[in-house]
Formats: structure tokens, C-alpha cells, sequence
């Protein structure tokens, strides 16, 4: 059986999801970041089908590392950025108490033009109150309200 580069990837990279899911919930951070270095080495993050980046930055916030989800959410292109990506980091950031970079996250989101979902607004609040700050909480609501996520149905 022959197979097709892009059928060789898909595989791959799904492998290494699945083992970097796996090793999130056990925190073995030594591990995934063998797995990391395969993972740059070998190029296969460059697809962005691969959704590896995704993967590497929900593992690295699961560990409960700030600083590498960081890095690897500033190594995903601008293009391929999305709201998921956007609330990982930033739940991550409100988890492990650095709410007002967290903040400043979703100000970016939304000036990049990425729509935030119920999810986003999760963490911007949870922020807000790690904060105790109202102002951004309110303002927060008023964008929940106008994205339709305030009313009853």
C-alpha cells in the first residue's frame, strides 16, 4: 500500500496529538517536551492541518506552563490563529494567576478581529474577578450581550 505525503501526515500528526492529550493529563512534562523537540525537528508542525501547535499549546497549559504555552501561541502564524487558541492561552493565564495578561490577551483577540465564543467569555470574566476588576467585567458583559450570548432563548 502506497500512501500519499498527506495521508503519512495526517497520521503522524494525529499520533502525536493523541500522546500529547495523553501526557497533558498525566503532566508529564519531560515527555512532552521530548515529543515538542521531535515534533519542530521533523517540520510536521508546519501544516497547518496538523493542528500540532493547538495541541503543543493545550499541553503546555494543562502542565500549568504559562511561559512555554506563550511562546508556542506567538510560534502559531497570524493566519492560522483561532478562537481556540485564543482561549486556551488565556484560560491558562486566568488558572495560574496572571489574569492581567489574560485580559490584555482578549483585547488583542478582538482587535486581530478573532470572535470570541461563551468559552472566551469564561476566562474574561474569571479574569475580572481574579482581578476584582468591574470595569473590564462590564464591558465584558456589554460584548456578550451584543454577540447574542445574553439572552434568554
Amino acid at each position: 500500500m502506497k500512501w500519499s505525503i498527506n495521508e503519512a501526515l495526517s497520521l503522524v500528526s494525529r499520533r502525536y496529538r493523541f500522546l500529547l492529550r495523553s501526557w497533558a493529563r498525566e503532566s508529564s512534562l519531560d515527555i512532552g517536551e521530548r515529543l515538542h523537540a521531535t515534533i519542530i525537528t521533523t517540520g510536521v508542525a508546519g501544516s497547518p492541518t496538523t493542528f500540532l501547535y493547538n495541541a503543543l499549546l493545550q499541553f503546555y497549559a494543562s502542565c500549568g506552563c504559562t511561559r512555554q504555552a506563550r511562546r508556542v501561541f506567538d510560534e502559531i502564524p497570524h493566519s492560522h490563529k483561532d478562537t481556540v487558541d485564543w482561549t486556551t492561552l488565556m484560560g491558562c493565564l486566568v488558572c495560574h494567576n496572571v489574569s492581567d495578561e489574560a485580559l490584555l490577551m482578549f483585547v488583542r483577540m478582538r482587535r486581530c478581529g478573532v470572535k470570541p465564543d461563551e468559552v472566551t467569555l469564561v476566562c474574561l470574566f474569571g479574569g475580572c474577578s481574579r482581578l476584582g476588576d468591574l470595569a473590564v467585567g462590564l464591558q465584558g458583559h456589554g460584548c456578550m450581550v451584543k454577540m447574542g450570548y445574553g439572552g434568554a432563548k
